[in-house]
């Protein structure tokens, strides 16, 4: 806190904490989500090449 803080000064403070704090909260959510769909994308790909040469080296699948 400010020494000789008004209100107002209180009042700024907290609101730049919050914004600060929710902000970089923002961005972390969005680096997660960001990297869980990549994470998935990748293994979505190799199932899918794992299948593809499966199938093209003749073996069966049931």
């Amino acid at each position: 806190m400010f020494p000789n803080a008004t209100a107002v000064n209180v009042e700024w403070e907290i609101l730049g904490f919050w914004y600060a704090f929710s902000h970089s909260l923002f961005i972390y959510m969005n680096i997660l989500i960001v990297n869980f769909a990549v994470d998935y994308a990748t293994q979505v790909e190799y199932d899918y090449n794992s299948f593809k040469n499966a199938y093209n080296s003749g073996a069966t699948l049931y």
